[in-house]
Protein backbone atom coordinates (compact mmCIF):
# COMPACT_ATOMS: atom_id res chain seq x y z
CA UNK A 1 0.00 0.00 0.00
CA UNK A 2 1.38 3.76 -0.98
CA UNK A 3 0.22 6.96 0.30
CA UNK A 4 1.03 9.99 -1.61
CA UNK A 5 0.38 13.70 -0.80
CA UNK A 6 1.79 16.44 -2.64
CA UNK A 7 2.62 19.08 -1.87
CA UNK A 8 2.71 18.33 1.45
CA UNK A 9 2.37 22.51 2.44
CA UNK A 10 0.19 24.14 -0.11
CA UNK A 11 -1.42 27.53 0.05
CA UNK A 12 -5.30 27.44 -1.02
CA UNK A 13 -4.84 31.44 -2.11
CA UNK A 14 -6.15 30.90 -5.80
CA UNK A 15 -2.54 32.12 -6.88
CA UNK A 16 -2.56 29.58 -9.15
CA UNK A 17 0.62 28.01 -7.05
CA UNK A 18 0.04 24.83 -5.05
CA UNK A 19 -3.42 25.63 -4.54
CA UNK A 20 -4.69 22.01 -3.76
CA UNK A 21 -3.21 19.09 -2.41
CA UNK A 22 -3.20 15.82 -4.71
CA UNK A 23 -3.97 12.52 -2.39
CA UNK A 24 -3.04 8.81 -4.11
CA UNK A 25 -3.42 5.78 -3.23
CA UNK A 26 -1.89 2.55 -4.17
CA UNK A 27 -3.29 -0.66 -2.89
CA UNK A 28 -3.52 -4.45 -4.34
CA UNK A 29 -7.19 -4.89 -3.27
CA UNK A 30 -10.52 -3.46 -3.51
CA UNK A 31 -11.03 -1.46 -0.06
CA UNK A 32 -13.51 0.88 1.11
CA UNK A 33 -11.80 4.13 1.59
CA UNK A 34 -12.94 6.83 3.87
CA UNK A 35 -10.66 10.04 3.86
CA UNK A 36 -11.00 12.57 6.52
CA UNK A 37 -8.80 15.60 7.57
CA UNK A 38 -8.33 16.52 11.45
CA UNK A 39 -7.54 19.83 12.89
CA UNK A 40 -5.20 19.96 15.77
CA UNK A 41 -7.50 19.10 18.38
CA UNK A 42 -8.58 16.30 16.30
CA UNK A 43 -11.77 17.68 15.08
CA UNK A 44 -12.65 16.63 11.86
CA UNK A 45 -13.11 19.90 9.43
CA UNK A 46 -13.25 18.01 6.35
CA UNK A 47 -14.62 14.39 5.01
CA UNK A 48 -12.91 14.08 1.29
CA UNK A 49 -14.84 10.65 0.69
CA UNK A 50 -16.73 8.48 2.69
CA UNK A 51 -17.31 4.86 2.14
CA UNK A 52 -15.62 5.05 -1.77
CA UNK A 53 -14.86 2.06 -3.13
CA UNK A 54 -11.53 1.90 -4.91
CA UNK A 55 -9.56 -0.76 -6.47
CA UNK A 56 -5.95 -0.53 -7.25
CA UNK A 57 -5.19 3.21 -7.86
CA UNK A 58 -7.16 6.33 -6.50
CA UNK A 59 -6.54 9.95 -6.46
CA UNK A 60 -8.37 12.90 -4.88
CA UNK A 61 -7.96 16.43 -4.56
CA UNK A 62 -8.75 18.78 -0.66
CA UNK A 63 -9.06 22.78 -1.77
CA UNK A 64 -8.36 23.43 1.70
CA UNK A 65 -11.59 24.24 2.67
CA UNK A 66 -13.70 22.81 5.87
CA UNK A 67 -17.25 21.35 5.57
CA UNK A 68 -19.04 24.52 4.70
CA UNK A 69 -16.81 25.39 1.94
CA UNK A 70 -14.89 27.60 4.21
CA UNK A 71 -11.27 28.53 4.31
CA UNK A 72 -9.70 26.91 7.08
CA UNK A 73 -6.80 28.70 8.97
CA UNK A 74 -3.23 28.31 8.09
CA UNK A 75 -1.84 25.52 10.24
CA UNK A 76 -1.00 21.77 10.70
CA UNK A 77 -3.69 18.94 9.83
CA UNK A 78 -3.98 15.63 9.24
CA UNK A 79 -4.85 13.59 6.16
CA UNK A 80 -6.48 10.17 8.07
CA UNK A 81 -7.54 7.34 5.43
CA UNK A 82 -9.50 3.98 6.56
CA UNK A 83 -9.48 1.60 4.42
CA UNK A 84 -11.51 -1.34 4.94
CA UNK A 85 -11.17 -4.67 2.62
CA UNK A 86 -13.74 -7.46 1.92
CA UNK A 87 -12.99 -9.59 4.38
CA UNK A 88 -13.19 -6.94 7.09
CA UNK A 89 -10.02 -5.91 8.03
CA UNK A 90 -8.86 -2.27 8.28
CA UNK A 91 -6.04 -0.58 7.73
CA UNK A 92 -5.47 3.56 8.68
CA UNK A 93 -3.06 5.73 6.99
CA UNK A 94 -2.04 9.08 8.81
CA UNK A 95 -0.24 11.89 6.73
CA UNK A 96 0.52 15.35 8.16
CA UNK A 97 -0.37 18.36 6.04
CA UNK A 98 0.23 21.91 6.25
CA UNK A 99 -2.11 25.02 5.31
CA UNK A 100 0.27 27.81 4.34
CA UNK A 101 -1.04 31.77 3.31
CA UNK A 102 2.14 31.48 0.83
CA UNK A 103 4.24 29.21 -0.99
Amino acid sequence: MQLEVIPEVFSPNNDGHQDFANITIEIERPAKTSIHVYDKTGFIVSEICESELINQNAHWVWNGLDQNNLKLPVGLYMIVIELTKAEGKQEILRHPIVLSNHY
